[in-house]
């Protein structure tokens, strides 16, 4: 007996995504496209009122300018209070993943460190090593090796 053809679900696996993270990864790009949809359908529908009072009042472009800003200004909103929303999703995801045992917490970066490094200047990338590990050399301001 012929063996079963692999499922739909199955040839995601040679893509380097499991099923697991294929419906996260198009349940993501869902997300996005609502977002954008519903950005494009607040400007577009500002634009309408604005258009349809104008007509009504007679008031050639000036209510199609305001009401199109309005829903433009709707719709940024929108966005950024999704987009805060999903990084704020994304934090509570990595800690759970930290609380589980399953990533390692960051130390928090001391700010009094960071600056004292700059003040040392033990953040020079003058003083850095190349890539090879070899010191580098100073060069010309013009980028041309030198001679």
């Amino acid at each position: 007996m012929p063996p079963d053809p692999p499922s739909p679900r199955s040839s995601n696996a040679g893509s380097g995504r499991g099923s697991a993270s294929s419906d996260d990864y198009s349940s993501g790009l869902w997300k996005l496209a609502g977002i954008g949809m519903t950005m494009t359908s607040e400007v577009i529908g500002g634009a309408l009122v604005g258009w349809g009072l104008d007509y009504l009042f007679k008031t050639s472009p000036v209510l199609l300018i305001i009401f199109t800003l309005l829903g433009l200004g709707v719709g940024m909103t929108g966005f950024i209070r999704s987009a805060l929303g999903a990084s704020g999703d994304a934090g509570r995801d990595a800690r759970s993943l930290v609380a589980a045992g399953r990533a390692v917490a960051l130390p928090p970066e001391d700010p009094e460190a960071v600056s004292e490094e700059a003040e040392n200047g033990e953040d020079d990338p003058d003083d850095a090593e190349s890539p090879t590990g070899h010191p580098r050399t100073p060069s010309s301001s013009d980028g041309a090796p030198d001679s």
